[in-house]
């Protein structure tokens, strides 16, 4: 009995050999495929990941030579053909029903730009900055030089609630409330706009003393005069480091 047990043990065991061996193939076969299969996957998504990179980037060179195109056609027309008034603009007082200057609108003498010094109802003080057909960039820093001042001065942008449109806020060595009285009493103001193609756009604010003086009140306010516009130089006030604007 021991020899036949013997005999049918060896029979069943080279009956499952060639089953556990076909298996390892298999799961050779299998893991090769996996390790080819995901090589593949990676090699695709890098391969969408470099494709991806060059539309952005020639996108980004597309926007640039258009920008560029519709500042150096700006620029290079006369620019004394687009000159226009400052005039305050303004919205009737609900409680008194008096006319009460509400904005300010100065356009950049290439006719690019145009801001708008705002003082709300609500009590909300800020200037808006436009470049119709251009998209300005508020995570890089907005460029400022007053020519009675001797350096330009960064300051950062916002956008106004569900808006593309961008506006001026205070920082650590800026202060809203010096920059107003700049423009009232400077006679002219460059900014650098940051956009795909960046460029300085200068604003006449030799007409800015009496509208921008007479925000928050009637037209008939005689604001105080400013000083020698030549001799005011731009001091940062640092004690409004934290004033926050609200849009």
């Amino acid at each position: 009995m021991g020899e036949q047990d013997d005999a049918k043990s060896g029979s069943s065991g080279k009956k499952i050999w060639p089953t556990v061996v076909k298996w390892i193939k298999r799961l050779l076969v299998l893991a090769v495929g996996s390790i080819i299969l995901l090589a593949g996957l990676d090699f695709w998504e890098q391969y969408q990941r470099e494709q991806e990179k060059e539309r952005r980037e020639q996108a980004e060179e597309l926007e640039k030579s258009r920008v560029e195109g519709i500042v150096l056609a700006a620029q290079g027309i006369d620019n004394q053909s687009k000159a226009r008034d400052i005039i305050g603009n303004t919205q009737p007082d609900p409680a008194s029903g008096t006319q009460i200057v509400r904005g300010v609108k100065i356009y950049s003498e290439d006719g690019l730009c145009n801001i708008d010094v705002e003082l709300r109802l609500d009590g909300t003080a800020l200037t808006g900055i436009y470049c119709p057909n251009i998209n300005i960039n508020p995570r890089d820093d907005l460029w400022l030089k007053f020519d009675t001042d001797d350096v330009s001065m960064a300051v950062d942008l916002k956008y106004f609630s569900g808006s593309d449109d961008v506006y001026i806020t205070g920082s650590y060595s800026f202060a809203y409330s010096a920059f107003v009285n700049k423009l009232r009493c400077s006679n002219s103001l460059a900014l650098k706009i940051p956009a795909a193609y960046s460029f300085w756009t200068r604003f006449d604010l030799s007409g800015t003393s009496t509208p921008i003086g007479q925000l928050g009140k009637g037209r008939d306010f005689k604001p105080d005069p400013c000083e020698n516009k030549k001799n005011k130089i731009f001091k940062p006030d640092l004690s409004s480091m934290f004033e926050v604007l609200n849009d």
